[in-house]
């Protein structure tokens, strides 16, 4: 049974018109039940309508920055649909410690990564993405990205700015189904986007 805090929503950013990305400020005795590695996930539990409502959403930032979580609203969605239209900066959720193992392991020797994403999918590579790059100034990374367009694109200027940033390092082959763009993909990542990726 996973144990949950009681912690304070630091800020929280409208990432694009339906996503939004949520801070966590850790007070310092919780700091040790906090400590994740590069793609985990935690459990967030709100009373919502006078239900008791728990959604499990994978950490996005680093272990080097503050604890965040990316929710992509869905129609219908419940919790995603509050936390896009009703959670604010001071708000208190209850948030489960850290689980998952999905995770990247930092190695001594330097790696070449390559991920493959599709829209919110992206929240734990962006934290596994970020620890390859600054853990080993010797690791390179790939991304295969698929969107419907830009505007929709979770983390589009991070990455943008990465892109400029790690520009020996990392890569990124961005594919959108709905927007015909100079330098990506039309399409979805399928056969195709994958054969090009290996041959190049």
């Amino acid at each position: 049974m996973s144990r949950f805090y009681s912690l304070e929503v630091e800020r929280i950013d409208h990432n694009t018109s339906n996503s939004v990305l949520i801070r966590f400020r850790i007070p310092q005795s919780f700091t040790e039940a906090f400590h994740f590695v590069p793609g985990q996930y935690v459990t967030l539990e709100k009373t919502i309508d006078e239900k008791n409502v728990r959604r499990s959403y994978s950490i996005c930032s680093s272990p080097k920055e503050p604890l965040e979580v990316g929710i992509k609203k869905v129609s219908n969605g419940v919790f995603s649909t509050y936390a896009n239209t009703k959670i604010k900066a001071g708000d208190f959720l209850e948030v489960s410690v850290p689980e998952g193992r999905f995770v990247y392991q930092e190695k001594v020797t330097a790696e070449k990564i390559t991920a493959f994403a599709a829209g919110s999918g992206i929240t734990p590579i962006m934290s596994i993405l970020k620890s390859v790059l600054t853990s080993n100034p010797g690791n390179k990374f790939h991304l295969v990205y698929g969107n419907k367009t830009p505007e929709e694109t979770m983390f589009y200027q991070e990455l943008k700015a990465l892109e400029k940033e790690f520009a020996e390092r990392l890569s990124i082959t961005w594919v959108y189904s709905r927007s015909d763009e100079t330098g990506a993909f039309f399409g979805r990542i399928d056969q195709d986007v994958v054969k090009n990726y290996l041959n190049n």
